[in-house]
This record gives C-alpha cells, sequence and structure tokens, in this order.
C-alpha cells in the first residue's frame, strides 16, 4: 500500500522539527555554560581587585610612615616607642598595627635603624598589618620593611673634595639617603581568602638631621 504525499511531507516535517529544536538545545546550553563562565570570571576580577586594593593601601600607609618615624627616631609612646607623642608628625591610621619582632627590646620594630642581613621578599617577617572596613569593602593586608642601604647625595662628605656642587654636607646631617623596600601582600578577607595579590615599591628617605 502506497503512502500519499501528505503523509510523507508530515514525516519531513517531523524530522526537521526535532533536528532545529536539538540544535536550539545545544545553542541554549551553550550559551547557559557561557554565562556561567562569564559570572564566575567577573567574580575573580572583583576579589583579585579587592586584594590589589588591599595590597595597595596597606603598601601606600606604611611607606607614608617611614619619613616620620625616620625623623623622629622611633615609634610614639602611645604605641610603646620610646618618643613623645608630639615629636611623632604623622597620627597612625585606623586599624593600623606596628609588630615587634625583636624580642630584645620593648616597643615596634623601629625600621629606621634595623639592618637585614640577607635580603629575600619571600620570606621577610611582617612589620605591620593593615585591616579595616572602608565603604563596605574590607581592607586586610600586611607588609614588610627592610632597610636595603645608605647612600650618600651629591655634594655630601667625600663628594665635596671631589668638586661636586652644592657645597658638601655630612651624611647624617642631609647629605644621604635611606632606601628601603617595602612588601605588602592584600587578601580579599581575613578569613580564608580565595584571592591575594602582592605589591613592593623601593621608597627613599631624605636624610634631615
Amino acid at each position: 500500500m502506497k503512502r500519499s504525499s501528505r503523509q510523507t511531507s508530515s514525516g519531513f516535517a517531523l524530522i526537521t522539527a526535532i533536528i532545529f529544536l536539538v540544535l536550539l538545545t545545544l545553542v541554549a546550553l551553550a550559551a547557559i555554560r557561557g554565562s556561567g563562565l562569564e559570572v564566575k570570571s567577573s567574580a575573580n576580577n572583583t576579589l583579585r581587585a579587592t586584594a590589589f586594593e588591599s595590597s595597595e593601601s596597606t603598601r601606600a600607609l606604611v611607606s607614608a610612615l617611614i619619613d616620620p618615624l625616620c625623623y623622629a627616631g622611633g615609634w610614639p609612646g602611645s604605641i610603646g616607642g620610646e618618643v613623645s607623642d608630639a615629636e611623632f608628625a604623622s597620627p597612625l591610621p585606623t586599624g593600623l598595627t606596628i609588630a615587634n619582632n625583636n624580642t630584645a627590646t620593648a616597643g615596634p620594630d623601629n625600621w629606621c635603624v634595623e639592618t637585614e642581613t640577607t635580603f629575600n621578599p619571600n620570606t621577610s617577617t611582617v612589620d605591620a598589618r593593615y585591616v579595616r572596613t572602608l565603604d563596605r569593602t574590607q581592607i586586610n593586608g600586611a607588609a614588610s620593611v627592610q632597610r636595603l642601604y645608605i647612600a650618600g647625595a651629591v655634594g655630601a662628605g667625600q663628594a665635596q673634595g671631589a668638586g661636586y656642587s652644592p657645597p658638601g654636607i655630612a651624611v647624617a646631617s642631609g647629605g644621604g639617603n635611606i632606601y628601603f623596600h617595602v612588601q605588602s601582600r592584600g587578601n580579599e578577607r581575613a578569613d580564608a581568602p580565595e584571592a591575594s595579590y602582592n605589591t613592593s615599591a623601593v621608597y627613599r628617605y631624605v636624610i634631615r638631621r
């Protein structure tokens, strides 16, 4: 018994419809998977941005304290230091704590007089921590400070005898620079962080007295 042309065309239409439905399903699944990857990537970028902000905020605050620390010769008495609070020119930021890694001395470590025997950023100790919540963003960072070396400025000490100008002055009276390596590590949160970021910079302190 022969099938009619109408039954044959209906069969082809059904097969075509099924094929289109399969293709649409595959396209939809690919779009959903792509959207999920984009959401995950966006979330990771947000976590890394928060960790970077934590690291940079900590590094900037710690670097800004080197100048008043070296000029005053120590930390203020309010945090266990050896100089008066009036002599320390800069107030300590809220949420920033200075560590005491030298058990032989009392109070926070004086970065300006301590010299590391070896320079290894991967094994440096934590000298300061900064934990604070700003605009619903949690800042969580730790920084290490290493004094690198002291270099005489042009016109200081022996440079005077070599004919450099301006007139030479003693290194301890403003004719030298102390160089520090400041490294910080920031996390997007304190407990079980999913992202972290390291930043570092070399800071120069000009000796003024």
